[in-house]
C-alpha cells in the first residue's frame, strides 16, 4: 500500500523507505513533532530539485508570515506569534469585536482599544535568556 506525506502547501508527494537522506530531510524539517518515519512505503525516487522545492517554499512561507516561525524560534516567540496574530484578527473583523464587546458589557472602540493594548505584551515580560 502507498501513503502519501503532505508538507506544508507543497503538492503531496509519494518517497521510498529506503532513501536515508529523504528520512534525514523529514526528521530536520519536521523535528518539532513527533512524527514516526517508519511508515513510509516505496514509490519513486526523491530528487534533488524536489527538496530544493520544499525548502524553498518553506523559506517562502517564513519570509511571508512572520507567525510560521522557524528552527530557533523558543516557546514564548511562538506564543506571542499566536496570540497577536489572534488579537489582530479579534480587532480586523468587527463582527468578532463586537461579539467581545456584547459579551464583556463593553463599547466596541473600548473593546478595540483593549485589544491593541494587550497585542504589546500578550504573554507577559519575556523570561530571562541564560547566556553560555
Amino acid at each position: 500500500s502507498k501513503e502519501t506525506v503532505r508538507f506544508w502547501n507543497a503538492s503531496a508527494i509519494r518517497y521510498p523507505r529506503e532513501d536515508k537522506n529523504f528520512l534525514l530531510f523529514v526528521e530536520q524539517l519536521c523535528s518539532f513533532s513527533s512524527l514516526q518515519f517508519h511508515w513510509l512505503t516505496p514509490d519513486v525516487n526523491m530528487q534533488a530539485s524536489d527538496r530544493f522545492n520544499i525548502n524553498s517554499q518553506l523559506e517562502h512561507l517564513q519570509a511571508k508570515y512572520v507567525g510560521t516561525g522557524h528552527a530557533d524560534m523558543n516557546r514564548f516567540e511562538w506564543a506571542v506569534n499566536i496570540q497577536r496574530d489572534s488579537y489582530a484578527s479579534y480587532v480586523g473583523h468587527n463582527p468578532i469585536l463586537a461579539y467581545f464587546a456584547i459579551a464583556e458589557n463593553e463599547s466596541i472602540g473600548r473593546e478595540h482599544y483593549n485589544f491593541m493594548q494587550k497585542m504589546l505584551l500578550p504573554c507577559g515580560l519575556p523570561p530571562e535568556r541564560e547566556d553560555d
